[in-house]
């Protein structure tokens, strides 16, 4: 099965074009599909998103990020309803009145945010669970830890790989110690559970100063990063990561702080459990 990682695409639709021309086995988007500083506002980005999504060539699996206000208590900006057509127009209201508006993302090839679901893909089945940025949902039925318990007893009984997406790192990741980046509770709860895989964003410049990859137990984490803001406005494609579990190998193409040329480093993954 090949695996294509990204992470804050930001609503850069060019990156998103880069997505659906790769054709994996399986595309998994770890937060920050919008960008919250954009001129447009939130409600043309997710009508494009939609649209993407709907005509995406294969399996996807999404989770939000900071950006994306995947919640009920988001703010909205009707003004930026000014600039749609009367479709467009229609459809942003559709995404705005829905209590989770990444919910009506959801097809029988994509999973989307607060989800544990078992995918089938044409290599192969694979247990995907997608935390949301914000877990804070008191009374919520869909709680964080139901969603890990779900995952677990996915995986137990198809026997198939496990893939997390947290947009927020796992603290310690590529060897931060001091729990100053990235989320204790997600580090603890892949220690606890051992998925397979674990994909996450957020911390942009973490795979340009230490790594892409690091293991927690048995779980081998990652993050592509994203170019500097001077980089990343010369970048026609995103950061991302290929794992190729026939290959036991994962591949981080990036694009380097200069802005021009290409970085490529290649893992082996013979040590993980089950590959």
């Amino acid at each position: 099965m090949k695996i294509l990682f990204l992470s804050d695409l930001h609503g850069r639709r060019d990156w998103f074009r880069f997505a659906e021309s790769f054709r994996p086995d399986i595309t998994a988007i770890a937060g920050d599909l919008l960008d919250g500083f954009s001129p447009a506002g939130f409600l043309p980005q997710a009508v494009h998103l939609a649209r993407w999504v709907r005509h995406f060539p294969g399996p996807l699996a999404l989770c939000s990020g900071n950006h994306d206000a995947n919640t009920p208590n988001r703010a909205l900006h009707p003004a930026s309803l000014h600039n749609l057509d009367v479709k467009s127009r229609e459809e942003a209201l559709s995404l705005a009145t829905s209590e989770y508006w990444m919910d009506l993302l959801e097809g029988p090839l994509t999973v989307t945010d607060r989800r544990s679901r078992l995918l089938a893909t044409a290599a192969g089945r694979i247990v995907i669970t997608t935390l949301p940025f914000n877990e804070g949902e008191p009374g919520h039925p869909r709680t964080v830890a139901a969603l890990w318990h779900e995952g677990a007893n996915l995986r137990r009984q198809s026997s198939s790989p496990w893939l997390i997406l947290h947009h927020e790192p796992p603290a310690e990741f590529s060897g931060d110690h001091t729990g100053s980046f990235g989320s204790a509770d997600f580090a603890e709860c892949l220690r606890e559970f051992q998925p397979d895989f674990a994909l996450s964003g957020h911390l942009h410049l973490v795979p340009y100063h230490t790594s892409f990859d690091t293991r927690l137990g048995k779980t081998w984490c990652f993050n592509p990063g994203h170019p500097p803001p001077a980089a990343a406005r010369l970048a026609s494609k995103p950061n991302y990561i290929l794992v190729d579990t026939a290959r036991y190998t994962a591949t981080w193409t990036a694009t380097p702080p200069s802005g021009s040329g290409e970085l490529a480093q290649s893992i082996s993954l013979w040590r993980s459990p089950g590959y």
